[in-house]
């Protein structure tokens, strides 16, 4: 088993108009909003081929977003602390980045199950960014929660909850790719 890697891809579409040879100006762009989600905190857009959903987190408010494009339907997770990030794994699970540490959700049952805590006995401290390596690991990386400087690591965990420290005194891991 091993997590999957997902291609990053916008929250919005544009529709570009056709613009006439012999004019100058500048394309008209529309923009369009397919998920009216109102996040604090907004980021890591990712689609799963999988499944043909978009996936992304509000970090701040603990919520997972899924949007399946085909016959757009849009679900909300609430949970019960800050994401910095979701993979998928080959299952029907999001793999979360979580405040306290690594998490798998069950999209069918919603049940979250932890994988793994790297930084448990630490305070002031949470998970920030992350990617899916090709090899199937979950790069993720921890950061202070009061603005302290390179008091977090970056981690290489398995599906098994094997994590490795990778990098320590980091201070923010983040665009992770």
């Amino acid at each position: 088993m091993r997590f999957s890697c997902l291609a990053l891809i916008p929250l919005f579409t544009l529709n570009v108009a056709a613009q006439q040879p012999q004019s100058m100006e500048l394309p008209v762009i529309r923009a369009s909003v397919f998920a009216d989600a109102k996040a604090t905190l907004g980021e890591g857009a990712l689609y799963c081929t999988n499944d043909s959903c978009l996936y992304w987190v509000d970090i701040e408010q603990g919520i997972l977003y899924q949007y399946r494009l085909p016959v757009q339907n849009f679900r909300q997770f609430k949970l019960p602390g800050r994401i910095g990030t979701v993979v998928r794994d080959n299952d029907h699970n999001a793999i979360l980045a979580m405040e306290t540490g690594i998490y798998s959700l069950n999209l069918q049952t919603e049940e979250l199950q932890l994988i793994c805590a790297p930084e448990a006995n630490k305070t002031e401290i949470r998970f920030n960014d992350g990617k899916c390596s090709p090899a199937g690991s979950l790069w993720a990386g921890t950061m202070s929660t009061t603005g302290k400087w390179k008091a977090g690591a970056l981690y290489r965990i398995r599906y098994d909850g094997n994590f490795t420290k990778m990098i320590d005194s980091v201070t923010t891991s983040n665009g992770i790719i």
